[in-house]
């Protein structure tokens, strides 16, 4: 029969000596409707680097280095689209970081802009047309500078408040509506302000003047 004995040896098991750990986080919304530009940005320490994040549903991707703070690195993600997002850490070893981060991320409304032009120019020589504005969406109480054509009106319009401007001729106006004070959002839209059609005629003398100084000539106009 072979020779049996017993062996006996220690294995030493190790784990890292600090967990994956969070040493920063921040976030910046959507700047205006549509725009696709929010961003959220990270920073972990610990575990055994290199790290991998995941946001959501999709697949794990690596962890780029950038400084952001003393024993941690950072990644900063574009967030195109409004929601609340969770984002796993983990690293080279699998461990994870043991709080995902939890982002939430707003798009303003979008600004809508109406314009009324139901008093037209109803004459032929005086710019008596109108333009009634009104600017809805975008961010609550914001205020906005109105500019038609390449000339900015006095007077600035209030989220959901119509302002007149009059006296205006006929023709095509372009109205674009900045936001102030918040990131300067902007929209344009378009307005036609119109006149009276021109007057046809026609003119036939049916009786001339007969003598030096009479006035008994006859114009017909129709």
């Amino acid at each position: 029969a072979g020779c049996m004995g017993t062996y006996t040896d220690a294995i030493m098991v190790e784990e890292p000596m600090y967990p994956v750990v969070e040493t920063g986080r921040y976030s910046n919304d959507i700047t205006c409707f549509g725009a696709s530009d929010g961003t959220v940005g990270f920073a972990v320490g610990g575990g055994t680097a290199p790290y991998e994040y995941k946001i959501g549903t999709l697949d794990w991707l690596p962890f780029p280095e950038i400084g952001y703070g003393p024993g941690g690195v950072s990644n900063e993600v574009l967030i195109t689209e409004p929601g609340t997002y969770t984002v796993r850490v983990r690293d080279s070893l699998g461990c994870e970081l043991e709080d995902p981060f939890v982002f939430t991320i707003n798009e303003p409304k979008e600004i809508v802009v109406d314009i009324d032009t139901t008093n037209n120019t109803n004459s032929c020589t005086n710019p008596n047309g109108e333009l009634e504005i009104t600017v809805t969406g975008g961010y609550p109480g914001a205020q906005y500078y109105v500019q038609v054509n390449d000339s900015i009106l006095p007077g600035m319009a209030d989220s959901a408040i119509a302002v007149t401007y009059s006296d205006l001729g006929a023709g095509d106006y372009i109205v674009t509506v900045s936001e102030i004070g918040w990131n300067y959002c902007e929209v344009t839209a378009e307005a036609t302000i119109t006149s009276p059609d021109s007057l046809d005629y026609d003119a036939v003398i049916m009786d001339s003047v007969y003598c030096n100084g009479s006035d008994d000539g006859v114009i017909v106009v129709s």
